[in-house]
């Protein structure tokens, strides 16, 4: 399925979550880049999409252990993350 309609990103994301659930990060490492690649080459993607697929490329580098780069990474995107954190 993914082979034949490689342009519909939804089963990216599908592929991606899939991985991440069954503890396969390379895999789901490999499908978000695919994601956030397809969906941002032609502004397919809303600014709440990217944001979340930044957040979620995150958490798979932290599963994979790569702590490092899960921060360099984040750094990286910083300005495509919407999420804030407020201080009282």
């Amino acid at each position: 399925m993914l082979i034949a309609n490689s342009s519909i990103l939804q089963n990216w994301l599908c592929l991606a979550v899939a991985s991440y659930m069954n503890k396969n990060y390379a895999s789901a490492a490999n499908s978000m880049e695919s994601f956030l690649r397809f969906g941002t080459e032609n502004d397919r993607l809303k600014p709440h999409e990217v944001s979340e697929g930044v957040l979620f490329m995150t958490r798979i580098k932290l599963k994979q252990g790569k702590n490092a780069a899960a921060l360099k990474y984040l750094q990286k995107n910083e300005k495509k993350v919407l999420d804030q954190v407020k201080r009282a």
